[in-house]
């Protein structure tokens, strides 16, 4: 019975650390719940929401597009490496069928969300506000 015990004892333990360090990779993407705002230089609006289900909203505008349009999809924050990975859905009547994700790095202050996208070859970054709340 005494081995049994240990046996059991170990393998709740290996569990428990299992369950932490599956964790891990993913902690603190509360960071980024919310609604950010960037404007691009003519003055049409992108604003990015990330949902605290892993979701997320992006309504985007432009010149040729004034009205904008909403892109979907899930998001995964890695804290420590200071990356988000955007998994667009696929785009309705799309021929291509498919949405690439979107890898960026970010740096957080307060309200402000400096995105560093992936195919940026010279640094450049958009800098969102977080929008206030209504309530």
């Amino acid at each position: 019975m005494n081995k049994l015990t240990k046996t059991i004892s170990i393998v709740i333990i290996l569990l428990a650390v299992l369950s932490l360090s599956a964790c891990g990779g993913n902690n603190g993407s509360n960071e980024l719940v919310g609604s950010w705002k960037w404007l691009d230089p003519y003055g049409y609006p992108t604003i990015l929401t990330f949902n605290a289900d892993g979701t997320y909203v992006e309504h985007e505008a432009s010149s040729i597009f004034p009205e904008g349009a909403d892109y979907t999809g899930r998001y995964e924050v890695n804290v420590s490496e200071k990356t988000v990975i955007l998994h667009t859905d696929p785009i309705p009547g799309d021929r291509v069928g498919y949405a690439p994700d979107l890898v960026f790095r970010y740096i957080l202050a307060g309200d402000k969300l400096t995105v560093y996208y992936s195919y940026d070859t010279q640094e450049t970054a958009n800098t969102f506000t977080k929008v206030k709340s209504s309530s």
